[in-house]
């Protein structure tokens, strides 16, 4: 981006690369330690011909800084997401939505239509709710217990980081990241 816009709007900047791919978004103010990468792979397990986003999903004690997702549970660890809001003052739950999604290009088609809203950004979050109201199905898979999300985006959440890290990796969980 050019200048910051929103999530969404940097998204729709990677339109001319998607085509007509399936693809994954990941914010680089976020990592998560997780041993052979299982997230990954449970967002896959979900994305199957009638899922238009996989959303990760994860439980925490104030969710207002974070986009938030209310789910319907459909058996074990699968879920689907039946609202999400961005940044709520008073969050519906305590979900909240980790920056690694899996889309079908249709979230393009809607992010082109989408104007500003929180913060007179383009948000990611508003077209993810407008797959919803289309009718789309969108899953969230949650954040295991054994996985650790990092955040990098400022020099005292990166120091942060660094120290977790490296208590995930001498627990045993983390493996060789």
């Amino acid at each position: 981006q050019p200048e910051p816009k929103g999530f969404g709007h940097a998204v729709l900047m990677a339109k001319s690369f998607i085509g007509s791919s399936i693809f994954m978004v990941c914010a680089g103010d976020t990592y998560i330690a997780s041993k052979n990468n299982t997230f990954l792979k449970r967002m896959n397990e979900t994305f199957t011909n009638d899922v238009a986003a996989a959303l990760l999903l994860q439980e925490v004690h104030d969710p207002r800084r974070y986009g938030v997702a209310v789910v319907e549970q459909r058996g074990g660890n699968e879920f689907d997401v039946v609202k999400v809001v961005e940044k709520p003052e008073k969050p519906p739950s305590k979900l909240a939505i980790m920056p690694f999604y899996m889309f079908t290009p249709e979230i393009i088609k809607v992010l082109e239509d989408l104007k500003p809203s929180v913060g007179g950004e383009i948000q990611l979050t508003d077209a993810i709710q407008k797959l919803i109201d289309r009718g789309c199905r969108v899953v969230g898979v949650m954040l295991g217990d054994d996985e650790l999300r990092l955040d990098i985006g400022t020099p005292e959440t990166y120091w942060e980081a660094v120290k977790a890290s490296y208590e995930y990796s001498i627990r045993g969980f983390g493996g060789g990241f």
